[in-house]
């Protein structure tokens, strides 16, 4: 068996959708937990090469949304940061 096949499997997810998930609640995280982090730092950490290519993923898997906006957004609602639900799948 491969990854491929084993990711598969286990959440119903390919492969990148998948890494795909992971890095963007990571992101998440990072906007949330790390409040002080700029997108060039959140970018460094998550192994992408700009913050213009972090809003370009961000954007496109939080139907538009741009990180700073979902920043704002969460502390906008609550005031301090949240536990982040993990719905990428169960592994």
């Amino acid at each position: 068996m491969n990854l491929s096949f084993i990711v598969k499997q286990e959440t119903g997810l390919t492969l990148k959708k998948w890494i795909d998930c992971r890095l963007d609640a990571v992101i998440k995280t990072l906007l949330v937990d790390s409040s002080n982090y700029t997108l060039d730092q959140i970018a460094e950490k998550v192994g992408i090469a700009s913050a213009s290519q972090v809003v370009r993923f961000f954007k496109k898997y939080n139907n538009g949304q741009t990180p700073n906006a979902y920043r704002n957004e969460i502390f906008s609602k609550v005031g301090l940061p949240l536990l982040l639900d993990d719905s990428c799948t169960k592994l």
